[in-house]
């Protein structure tokens, strides 16, 4: 889970606007464990899906070595 709320809080600070900078603090994180990770590395993947005012919608996904997705 924690690398997951990682994810999804560096794509919340990446910005495209150099010298621009954002932070992020987790406010509610929904976590489902879909199977269990079985090879190689973990990648943990997040997505903004938009942002409003101070609030920003993420999705993510965490895939082990073989591309199955662990947790969403």
């Amino acid at each position: 889970m924690t690398l997951l709320d990682a994810a999804m809080g560096h794509a919340v600070g990446f910005c495209r606007v150099e010298g621009n900078v954002r932070s992020a603090v987790t406010v509610s994180l929904t976590t489902t464990f879909l199977a269990p990770a079985k090879t190689g590395t973990l990648i943990g993947r997040g997505r903004v899906v938009a942002v409003s005012g101070r609030i920003a919608t993420v999705s993510g996904e965490v895939v082990d070595g073989d591309g199955t997705v662990c947790v969403s």
